[in-house]
């Protein structure tokens, strides 16, 4: 997608959309402060680049000769979202806690389907138009997962102390939903 204005659109559409990434997100804005969940936006905008570059260079020639190997990564991306919802789940939190790991948001950001989706259909495949799509993609990044976390800070807002541990456990549930969407993504 060559067209800097329709891929700004698109990325925004693609990436304010809830999904794992986002539930976590929206998790440690409610259970946190705006400014501890810093890391948690710096890790997703890493993850996004990492991600997008491995798509890119590693995967997109692997998927060509191995279709298989999409139905295998899907199911443990499936299996990994389900493993952080148990998690999130059994995670007793405290108000002075950070709820989700930094580490937790990096991978799940890292195997989001969202990164596989920008790398190989939203990006430019001329590799020498990539820096403006690049620093669009960045800037919607950082602003969708800031209101992702002003999100849950207004949910809490709302709920109050006594809300904080279902704040959890309702991510928990919506990450549960994801996990099964994309192993039935999967499975076909």
């Amino acid at each position: 997608m060559t067209d800097l204005y329709l891929f700004g659109t698109a990325a925004l559409a693609l990436l304010i959309a809830p999904g794992p990434t986002n539930t976590l997100l929206a998790t440690v804005g409610a259970l946190s402060s705006v400014r501890r969940a810093v890391p948690h936006l710096l890790a997703t905008l890493l993850a996004y680049a990492l991600a997008i570059v491995a798509y890119r260079s590693v995967l997109a020639p692997v998927l060509s000769a191995a279709p298989w190997v999409s139905v295998a990564l899907k199911l443990v991306v499936a299996a990994y979202v389900t493993w952080l919802a148990i998690k999130l789940w059994a995670a007793a939190v405290r108000v002075t806690d950070r709820p989700v790991p930094v580490r937790d948001v990096f991978v799940a950001t890292l195997f989001n389907p969202k990164g596989l989706v920008l790398a190989l259909v939203l990006l430019p495949a001329d590799a020498s138009n990539l820096l403006p799509h690049a620093v669009v993609l960045a800037a919607i990044a950082a602003t969708s997962s800031l209101l992702w976390i002003a999100l849950g800070r207004l949910i809490i807002a709302g709920a109050g102390d006594r809300g904080r541990p279902w704040i959890g456990r309702s991510g928990s549930v919506v990450l549960v939903g994801f996990a099964g969407l994309i192993a039935a993504s999967a499975l076909g």
